[in-house]
């Protein structure tokens, strides 16, 4: 009886000793959770609005999820439409190509006719006209 007095006695200081420490703990956390939120109001004054705002976080990452994936869908369209029309284009200006080297030629000069490509940036794309005058000199 007395072993179990004494057991008794050493669990009781046990969880004396554990609630003690969790109300220590607590405590702690609640001085943490202060400080925090001390520090993010003189960040930011944390008003309605913001707080609403930070809300909102989550269905701005939706919208920007789906706007992702309609750029993604557009990009492939205009892929698929520029591959209608690009080879198309390609020949006909190696075909402009060879008759323009060839008159150039007539003249004992050189000339070249080439696409300037831009990946998806149309409105760079042009006709690079380049012409040599001298055996000296490059295609400028």
């Amino acid at each position: 009886m007395e072993a179990d007095l004494k057991q008794q006695e050493k669990f009781a200081l046990n969880a004396a000793t554990h609630y003690e420490n969790c109300k220590k703990d607590s405590e702690d956390y609640r001085q943490q959770l202060f400080d925090a939120k001390r520090h993010a109001e003189s960040v930011a004054i944390i008003t309605e609005d913001l707080a609403k705002e930070f809300l909102d976080i989550g269905s701005m990452e939706t919208k920007v999820e789906a706007d992702q994936q309609e750029l993604d869908r557009c990009l492939s369209e205009i892929n698929t439409l520029k591959c209608l029309w690009l080879p198309t284009l390609r020949n006909l200006v190696v075909r402009i190509n060879e008759t323009f080297s060839c008159n150039f030629q007539e003249m004992a000069v050189a000339g070249e006719v080439s696409l300037d490509e831009h990946e998806t940036d149309f409105d760079k794309y042009g006709i690079l006209i380049k012409v040599k005058f001298r055996l000296v000199s490059g295609l400028c």
